[in-house]
C-alpha cells in the first residue's frame, strides 16, 4: 500500500564528506533521494523550514497516490492546488472518495505549501539528471522520482505555481509562460462602520 512518512536520516555528502541529520520522505519505494539532496544543499535553512518542506512534499505524494485514474501532470498540479484550498471532504455525505480527508486550508498555508513545492521542483529542474529522468511520459512513469521530475518540468515550463508576480511589465513579457495556478488571496472585506445619512437631510419627492 502506498504511503509517505517522515523519518530522520543520517545523510553523508560524498563530495564534501559533511554529515547531516535531516528529515526525509520515506515511501514504499524508499527514501525520496532527490529531496534529501535538496535539503542537504539548503542545510543552512532552519529546522522548521526543512520540516515544512517535507510536509509539503508528503502532501503532494499522498495526493498522487490517491488518484485512481490517469491524469496529465499539469492537471494534477492544478487539482492538487484546488484540493488544498477547498479540502477533499464531501460534508454532505461525510465521505472522501480520495481517502485523504483534507479540511480546507488557510490562504497562508496553501501559499506556503505551494512555495515549498515550487522551491523544490525548481531545484530539480537545475539538476544534471533532470532530462534523463523524464524519458517516460508522466502517465507511464513508474517511480516517484520520475513523476516529481515531470512536476518540475511543468512547474518550470508552464509555471503552474505562483505566489507573486515580479512586476507587471515582466508579466506581460512572460505572458506565454504565466503560471496556470496562481497563489491565493484572502477575500478583502470592508468592516468599516457605515454612516447613515440623516433622514431630515434627504430630499424625498
Amino acid at each position: 500500500m502506498p504511503f509517505a512518512h517522515k523519518v530522520q536520516v543520517r545523510y553523508v555528502d560524498v563530495a564534501s564528506g559533511n554529515v547531516y541529520l535531516l528529515p526525509a520522505v520515506y515511501t514504499e519505494s524508499g527514501v525520496i533521494a532527490s529531496h534529501l539532496r535538496y535539503l542537504a544543499w539548503f542545510s543552512y535553512k532552519s529546522e522548521s523550514w526543512k520540516e515544512r518542506s517535507v510536509f509539503s512534499l508528503r502532501l503532494l505524494i499522498s495526493y498522487i497516490n490517491s488518484l485512481s485514474g490517469e491524469i496529465r501532470a499539469i492537471d494534477l498540479l492544478k487539482s492538487f492546488t484546488r484540493s488544498l484550498v477547498t479540502g477533499t471532504i464531501d460534508y454532505e455525505s461525510c465521505n472522501d472518495p480520495m481517502g485523504l480527508f483534507w479540511p480546507p486550508r488557510s490562504t497562508f498555508d496553501v501559499n506556503n505549501v505551494l512555495f515549498h513545492i515550487t522551491h523544490y521542483t525548481d531545484y530539480l529542474a537545475r539538476q544534471p539528471e533532470y532530462e534523463t529522468t523524464r524519458i517516460n511520459p508522466f502517465l507511464k512513469a513508474t517511480g516517484y522520482e520520475e513523476r516529481l521530475n515531470w512536476c518540475a518540468y511543468y512547474n518550470r515550463n508552464a509555471n503552474v505555481f505562483l505566489n507573486h508576480l515580479k512586476k507587471r511589465a515582466d508579466a506581460y513579457l512572460e505572458v506565454g509562460r504565466t503560471r496556470a495556478v496562481a497563489g491565493y488571496r484572502d477575500p478583502k472585506i470592508d468592516n468599516d462602520k457605515v454612516v447613515k445619512f440623516p433622514d431630515d437631510m434627504v430630499d424625498v419627492p
